[in-house]
């Protein structure tokens, strides 16, 4: 009997432990800060790019402090809680976020953050801060960091639209442009080869 009451008092001591372990944990994941969360949330074609050097889908959560990449005909969109950020063709950046806060780092290229009223954007380079968006308002702000030289404010977007359209035109190759000139000529040359066909020479 004596045997059989100190088994419960053990089996009554193990689900005690196990009930203030429970109670201690969910009380630590309540004391955590909210985690914020950025998602890559549309590309150039859908194409990946490169996240912290990995190749990286349309879709994919990003974590605070990622280094973001594109490639010379790429471009990207990154949503976040508190923003969004678009990513310009051939850029390298760090994004770093917290709440209320973002940050953009630009190593290269052209980024435009966009926020709401009540959060802050902050473009830099490694070196200095360019912009910061107007946290009591909606705001956006652009900034191109090419070649160690700054450009912000409608220029720095004007620039992206024009690194896109260069893209482009360059994206067709030389064998393009080449096969494009071909046709040309090929249908200039046809209805005058085919008139001369049709009309022999006098005798």
């Amino acid at each position: 009997m004596r045997f059989r009451y100190q088994k419960a008092y053990r089996a009554i001591a193990i689900l005690l432990v196990c009930g203030f372990a429970q109670v201690h944990v969910q009380i630590a994941l309540a004391q955590q800060p909210p985690q914020f969360i950025a998602r890559l949330s549309s590309t150039r074609d859908g194409r990946p790019i490169l996240v912290n050097g990995n190749s990286t889908p349309v879709g994919t959560t990003i974590t605070p402090g990622s280094i973001i990449e594109t490639g010379a005909d790429q471009s990207a969109t990154i949503n976040l809680d508190n923003a969004i950020l678009e990513v310009g063709q051939d850029t390298s950046l760090r994004l770093d976020f917290e709440e209320g806060k973002v940050k953009v780092t630009l190593t290269r290229g052209c980024a435009v953050i966009k926020t709401n009223k009540g959060n802050e954007g902050e473009i830099a380079t490694p070196t200095e801060t360019i912009v910061k968006t107007d946290k009591e308002n909606d705001d956006e702000k652009a900034v191109c960091f090419i070649n160690g030289n700054v450009t912000q404010g409608p220029a720095a977007k004007a620039l992206m639209t024009t690194i896109q359209t260069t893209s482009v035109t360059e994206g067709l190759g030389g064998a393009a442009w080449w096969a494009i000139g071909g046709g040309v000529v090929v249908a200039i040359l046809l209805p005058i080869l085919a008139f001369r066909g049709n009309n022999p020479s006098p005798s």
